[in-house]
């Protein structure tokens, strides 16, 4: 993924087709459409469900830390990947394909021409959906590989994750709510709202908690599931060492639900805020509506009252100014720090020629070279010539660092990201501590986060107080990490953790067995 979509956390922003339904799940004849004969096994592992009876997990013996791991190559550098019934790793290759690979390498198309992909998880029919960063939009694909749209409108959609209903939940990470969506009619509620960069998600044992990590704070929330289907307001479960953290979420405000009553979802609202009125869309949160003027996501508020081309700046994560363009996309305007030069400085021109990235005032223009990422073409600066990498020429691994990036300095810690020397990573930029990006649980209700930028994967214990470093392995970019599922030679009580650096596996045999799968 490009550096000005992934280190910024930048979306491509399109408006939703679907409408929300505050009032009721929406009614379904099936679970999920039949996608043929075999299709209700083609996503399952052999894990048991939850509605299986199966021997209590021995808890008591959770594996000390750190851990033995191994690295297992011939995958991708995919974002995130599954398994299939049939033991093959399903994940996104550099083409946007997905792709499913058997332990031995054996490679077969699965979703062709698929885009640049974040979260993926199969169905109870063995649908595979899948959220695309590159246009805002969740996808289901059949086990031909034909893939529908589900829901558009979506801002960095990035962690998936399905209860036992076979409903999705995807976390949006520019603007900072999960939602909740039937991947057969796209309609959708909000299930939290005002996080900060939501990431992976991951349902705990009982299917009763929701936890979603935050790419920059580094605290993981807790989202309580009623039996009734509606949502608690989100709790920080926990936090990581050396991370920013973040405010305690809460609840929408009533003046943004009385501001919708009696209004349908999808409808325009406004109402008076501390400073003035907002305008908004009502969104359902649970069982209400309530106005969402879109102010979570600092990207759009920044352009509020400008206009396409105008000069912006973002408070990012609080610690520093971000100065932009406003853009404009699907009739929104976003602050694009890019603009005008990562994104559109090889406009024109081909692959490998020659670019020059203009930084804006208060920075040097780079020279650079025409690189082809995700089938967009981004003018990337030579290495040597890279303020982030010319920041560390003279120094050590871990030492601090400060970078001039457009007319801000950003300061951060020098890592090893496989160049020939340190790159400087900013922590206004997605986190030397606290870029939280995969999500999983155990079935003893241990959650595992690993940490982007650094490279580490945590542990934290049930009742969120230990927090513990599983592993540190040596790659800066694991953004996901799943169980195996007990068959094509990956292990049910081994937990597999993708090396996007270099397209591997890690393999860390725990002795302990993922949460139950959430279909029979």
């Amino acid at each position: 993924m490009s550096r000005s979509v992934k280190f910024l956390s930048v979306a491509w922003i399109a408006f939703g087709t679907a409408a929300c339904t505050p009032e009721t799940e929406p009614e379904r004849d099936d679970p999920l459409v039949d996608a043929g004969p075999g299709a209700a096994d083609a996503g399952a592992d052999t894990a048991p469900s939850v509605d299986e009876p199966v021997a209590a997990p021995e808890c008591d013996e959770i594996p000390s830390v750190p851990v033995e791991y191994r690295s297992i190559p011939g995958f991708t550098a995919t974002e995130d990947f599954q398994f299939d019934a049939d033991g093959r790793w399903v994940g996104a290759d550099d083409n946007g394909n997905v792709v499913r690979i058997t332990r031995d390498g054996e490679r077969r198309l699965f979703v062709p021409n698929a885009g640049d992909l974040s979260g993926m998880r199969f169905l109870p029919s063995g649908d595979l959906v899948f959220a695309r960063v590159d246009d805002g939009t969740l996808y289901r694909a059949a086990q031909n590989g034909a893939a529908v749209p589900v829901l558009s409108g979506l801002v960095y959609p990035n962690g998936l994750e399905v209860d036992l209903d076979g409903f999705v939940y995807v976390s949006e990470q520019s603007a900072g709510r999960v939602r909740k969506v039937d991947p057969l009619t796209g309609e959708f509620t909000i299930v939290a709202r005002g996080l900060q960069n939501p990431n992976g998600l991951s349902f705990s044992p009982d299917y009763r908690t929701l936890y979603c990590g935050s790419f920059g704070a580094g605290v993981i929330y807790a989202i309580g599931i009623g039996g009734d289907g509606n949502p608690e307001t989100p709790t920080i479960f926990a936090q990581t060492p050396e991370s920013p953290g973040a405010e305690e979420p809460t609840g929408p405000d009533e003046r943004s639900i009385a501001a919708c009553e009696g209004a349908r979802g999808g409808e325009a609202c406004s109402f008076d805020g501390d400073e003035g009125p907002e305008d908004g869309v009502c969104y359902a949160l649970g069982d209400r509506l309530y106005c969402d003027t879109g102010s979570s996501d600092p990207w759009l508020a920044a352009c509020q009252d400008l206009a396409a081309g105008d000069a912006c700046t973002v408070e990012q994560r609080g610690t520093g100014p971000m100065q932009g363009t406003c853009t404009e996309y699907a009739g929104l305007l976003y602050c694009d720090p890019g603009a005008g030069s990562w994104d559109t400085g090889c406009e024109g021109l081909a692959e490998g020629d020659a670019c020059t990235i203009d930084q804006g005032e208060g920075s040097e223009p780079l020279d650079g070279t025409c690189v082809m990422d995700s089938d967009v073409l981004f003018c990337w600066p030579e290495l040597e010539d890279d303020p982030f990498y010319v920041a560390c020429s003279e120094l050590d691994e871990d030492a601090p660092c400060s970078v001039e990036w457009y007319g801000s300095t950003y300061e951060g810690r020098c890592a090893d990201f496989d160049l020939d020397g340190f790159y400087c990573w900013s922590d206004e930029g997605g986190g030397e501590r606290g870029g939280l990006d995969g999500m999983a649980v155990d079935e003893c209700g241990y959650v595992y986060a690993t940490e982007y930028g650094v490279g580490i994967v945590w542990r934290i214990s049930p009742d969120g107080g230990e927090v513990e470093m599983l592993m540190d392995p040596d790659a800066a970019w694991i953004p996901n990490l799943h169980w195996g599922p007990g068959v094509g030679g990956f292990d049910r009580e081994t937990l597999y953790i993708a090396n996007r650096v270099d397209g591997s596996l890690f393999e860390v045999p725990l002795g302990i067995a993922g949460k139950p799968r959430s279909y029979p």
